[in-house]
């Protein structure tokens, strides 16, 4: 027996079932060529082309009894209604169906979505406008910006107040004149040096009223965002409220996390 088939690949012969999934003919000539195939690629195509066979022999009987149905005698009275309450019925069971397909309860995420800290799925901003970021994300694209590391200065003691407590307080400061003492510029006494003036930051900062900032597990993000001139708020402004900062016209879109929260985040989104 002939394989008309023989030299098409498996590629092919799926394309070629896909295009004619209601012809029989030209399925049942895939399914033929099929038979003599063994991998697994081809047993799961025999499998999809057998059901499309089965869908058109289906279709064949719908068909054939709709026509012996209209050449049948007309329906009485009793048989007419009968039909019109099973149409009925089946109209109310697909709009029943629809419904279900339409969730409107608060576990919808459309409906009901609800924005917490804490998921890996999610990235707010805050300290932009809205429409501005809407504007810009249609013309390009834009990066992050997170919260500024322990290395960098906040912007709250990069004041002329803040510089003279602090210089004051590294003259006069007994913590810091204890813990200093007796270091030198080796490299061994250099992490020692950086805690010991952090510490005094730390001192001079609660001194002038300003948000205690903890770069460790207890790190307030709030706090240290206000320190770099961050509004830590969510409830973001349009660009018609109030006077628009430069940082609100970049391609740097502000967060509430520190980079390395905002790369963790971000490979778990991608």
């Amino acid at each position: 027996m002939s394989r008309p088939l023989q030299l098409n690949s498996i590629v092919d012969l799926t394309l070629m079932a896909e295009r004619n999934w209601d012809n029989r003919a030209e399925l049942e000539l895939v399914q033929s060529e099929l038979r003599h195939r063994t991998t697994q690629a081809a047993a799961k195509l025999r499998d999809r082309v057998e059901m499309w066979i089965k869908d058109c022999d289906q279709f064949s009987a719908v068909r054939v009894d709709s026509k012996a149905t209209a050449n049948a005698a007309p329906t009485t009275p009793s048989e007419a209604s009968r039909n019109s309450q099973a149409q009925q019925w089946t109209y109310d069971a697909v709009a029943k169906l629809r419904g279900k397909l339409i969730d409107l309860s608060r576990r919808s995420p459309l409906i009901a979505f609800k924005h917490t800290s804490r998921s890996a799925s999610q990235l707010r901003f805050v300290d932009e406008r809205p429409d501005l970021l809407f504007n810009r994300l249609n013309s390009g694209s834009m990066g992050f910006e997170p919260l500024p590391g322990e290395e960098k200065t906040p912007a709250d003691e990069r004041t002329p107040e803040f510089g003279i407590a602090y210089e004051r307080a590294r003259l006069t400061d007994e913590g810091f004149l204890s813990a200093t003492e007796k270091l030198d510029d080796t490299e061994r006494d250099v992490r020692a040096w950086q805690d010991a003036e952090r510490d005094l930051r730390s001192r001079v900062r609660a001194q002038l009223g300003l948000p205690k900032l903890d770069y460790g597990k207890g790190l307030d993000v709030a706090a240290l965002a206000r320190a770099h001139g961050f509004d830590p708020s969510y409830d973001l402004k349009p660009s018609d409220d109030g006077e628009v900062a430069a940082h609100q016209e970049d391609d740097a879109i502000r967060v509430l996390l520190t980079r390395k929260e905002l790369d963790r985040r971000l490979k778990s989104i991608h």
